[in-house]
């Protein structure tokens, strides 16, 4: 049985509860998911063989120390991240556990638009004018 991570997948859409839809096809390819979210008592939670509770995604340091006991306690063979909210936990998981899927630096610039404006500007693609601000009077300057 491979178990796959599935962090913050946010289970109230559309997409999530699709899920169900293909439980039939996961359970027939060997396939156990656990589920690492803010929100493990929904109905839909019920596909998952574990869930583990997390704390609101932006609170990335207590979510990874979360996620990281979780792994030392019964490591996954992949990761299931494509929400903005997973991206950062998920890269620390799979650089922790060797397996491919996006590293930290990529999910650090495609969640921190500072980052990565300032990354593409320094490589020459052009950007529209853009400052890192800490109250709204400078962002109105």
């Amino acid at each position: 049985m491979r178990r796959v991570l599935v962090l913050y997948p946010l289970l109230d859409t559309f997409r999530g509860a699709r899920a169900a839809e293909h439980r039939h096809l996961l359970d027939l390819l060997g396939i156990e998911l656990v589920l690492a979210d803010r929100e493990i008592d929904t109905p839909l939670a019920s596909l998952f063989s574990e869930r583990v509770r997390l704390p609101e995604p932006e609170d990335s340091a207590a979510a990874w120390a979360c996620v990281q006991r979780l792994l030392e306690r019964k490591p996954c063979d992949a990761i299931f991240a494509q929400t903005e909210a997973s991206l950062l936990v998920g890269s620390l998981a799979v650089r922790a556990l060797g397996v491919r899927g996006i590293g930290v630096e990529a999910a650090h610039l495609t969640t921190n638009k500072f980052r990565s404006r300032s990354a593409m500007a320094a490589r020459g693609v052009p950007q529209p004018a853009f400052a890192l601000v800490s109250s709204v009077e400078q962002a109105r300057l």
